[in-house]
Parts: C-alpha cells; structure tokens; sequence
C-alpha cells in the first residue's frame, strides 16, 4: 500500500511538473510562432487577429520578397556572422584565460586584481568617455570597434572561475608530476572538463553579439560594416 501511494505521488507530481513545462514552452514558443504565421499573412487580416494568429490568413510572400530584394540585409547578415563568430571566439577564449589563473589560492595578488576585475561591473566610464577613448585610439568605424570593446564579461568570468575553482586540484597535481606545464593543464585538463560552462559561455556571447546594435550605432558610419540588428531597427523606425 505504501509503494502505491508512493509511486501515485510520483506520477501526479510528474504530471505538475510536465504540465508547468508545457505550459511554459507554449508562452515562451508563441511569439515566435506569431511573428512566423504574421509574415507569411495579409497585414491587414493578421492585424484583426487581435494578437491571436495560430494559422496563416490569406498566404502572401511580398515582405519575404522585398526582404531578399534588399542588398543591405544580406551585408548585415554577413556582418552579424562574422561579428558574432569571431568577437565570441575572442570572448570565450579570454574569460576563460583570465578565470583560470584567478581560481587558484596561490596566485600573487589574486584578491586585488578580481576585485579590480569585478569593479567594472558596477562601474564604468560611460557611453561618452568610452566613445572618446574608441576615437582618439583610432577604432571608430571599423569592425574592431565591435569586436575589442568589452572581450570579457564579469558576470560570464564569475560563472567560469567558480567552474574552474570546483575542478580537483589533485587532477593538476598529479599532471605536474608527469612534466605538464601550466599551458598544458589549461588546455587538455581544465578546458576538456569544463565542456558544459564553455558551450554556456558560448550562447551567452553568442546572443548579445547576434542582438547587439547600439555600440554599432554609435561607433560605425559605414552603413557597409551595419549588422543585421542595426539595419532591421532602420527599416522599423522609417516605418
């Protein structure tokens, strides 16, 4: 009897909890699903929807066709690509490269500099100042000015050291006996190790520079160097 009631609670709390996930995926889903059915309906029909659109009204294929008419939302996408591939890359690489030295105890200095690292998360210096600074070192309207500014996050470096300070000092210990350097632990030790919180890095990175358009606003002029996020805000405001 008491397995029985057991195994009931089991199931109805695995009932609860699909449910809520359900749920949650339907919420988080539809927008996307909205803007899908929206783009492929007549504006006007999509419009008296009220907001509720699950199927297509009145299949029409202009906005997609005005979309591959227009040349700068190819250069944008291209943009965004190289940007978000290489600037991530960049990223990932120097977060993880300044979190593992400041995860060991026996580092020289190590309170100070990450309290000095984690000093820039609550203050900065401002959007003019740093524009200033991105002229006067000669970054204005090049692709680096989107690249270099802000390479590593304090919060995704927090993320990464705290990974890196739960790893075994035993695995390390044991790799210096074997002759290893302190290259050699990083990259075939720690970095194997910690698959998961790179692969999370990544998609952080990866989303804010897919996304961003405001420092691109401000530090390009060539409408060639525009990604697809500062482009597509155009076209929505002219509108």
């Amino acid at each position: 009897m008491k397995l029985r009631k057991v195994s009931n609670k089991f199931r109805l709390s695995d009932i609860l909890i699909y449910g809520m996930i359900a749920v949650l995926m339907v919420i988080t889903l539809y927008p996307v699903w909205y803007v899908a059915m929206a783009s492929v309906s007549d504006p006007v029909k999509a419009y008296q929807s009220g907001g509720v659109l699950l199927f297509p009204k009145e299949i029409q294929w202009e906005g997609y066709k005005h979309v591959m008419d227009n040349k700068e939302i190819w250069i944008g996408y291209g943009n965004t690509i190289f940007y978000t591939v290489a600037a991530t890359l960049l990223n990932v690489i120097l977060t993880a490269a300044l979190a593992y030295p400041l995860s060991k105890k026996k580092l020289m200095f190590r309170k100070p500099i990450t309290m000095f690292v984690m000093f820039t998360m609550f203050f900065n210096g401002g959007m003019i100042p740093t524009y200033l600074v991105m002229n006067k070192i000669g970054l204005l309207n090049t692709r680096a000015a989107v690249i270099l500014p802000g390479l590593v996050s304090v919060f995704n470096f927090i993320i990464m050291r705290t990974n890196f300070e739960a790893i075994p000092e035993s695995l390390e210990e044991s790799a210096y006996l074997d002759g290893a350097s302190d290259w050699t632990i990083f990259w075939k030790i720690v970095l194997p190790l910690s698959k998961s919180t790179l692969a999370m890095m990544v998609l952080f990175y990866g989303v804010q520079h897919w996304s961003s358009w405001f420092n691109e606003m401000l530090y390009l002029r060539d409408r060639v160097l525009w990604p697809l996020a500062l482009i597509t805000r155009e076209i929505v405001v002219l509108l």
